[in-house]
């Protein structure tokens, strides 16, 4: 399980990494204020997730995952990352990111239900809040662009 974790981890990470930059490429597209204000606080979040996840030591925590509660299968099928330049506008790329904070929740909150770890735990469901919270700012921005 330790490997297991391990790569489970590193793609976590390297979805946050992914996502922080995608947002601050989105609000360099962005025309308008409040959308690129918002993108740019996105940004700055997924890279703290990155720090958060990095802080993790998945040697000790690997004997601490609940066999088959998830696999890093589980989460390669969840994460789905886009080259920017393939969106048409705004409201597309705002879509995408809705459902890709989605997805972040989800597998946050599995991560979160598979270890038997209390820090562990906590920061996963802390994620899965914070990405759920991306997700209703995205939704809002949404409805507000019309």
């Amino acid at each position: 399980m330790i490997n297991e974790l391990k790569a489970i981890l590193e793609m976590a990470i390297k979805e946050e990494v992914f996502f922080s930059e995608f947002y601050k490429k989105a609000a360099e597209m962005a025309d308008d204020g409040s959308a690129k204000t918002m993108l740019l606080s996105l940004s700055r979040i997924e890279a703290i997730h990155r720090e958060k996840l990095e802080t993790l030591d998945a040697n000790k925590l690997g004997a601490l995952i609940l066999p088959d509660m998830i696999t890093k299968e589980d989460i390669e099928a969840e994460i789905e990352l886009l080259d920017i330049s393939g969106f048409i506008d705004l409201r597309e790329v705002l879509q995408f990111a809705l459902s890709a904070e989605e997805r972040a929740k989800l597998t946050y909150q599995k991560l979160g239900d598979a270890i038997d770890d209390k820090k562990a735990k906590s920061l996963f469901y802390m994620l899965a809040n914070e990405e759920e919270n991306h997700y209703n700012l995205i939704s809002a921005e949404i409805e507000r662009l019309g």
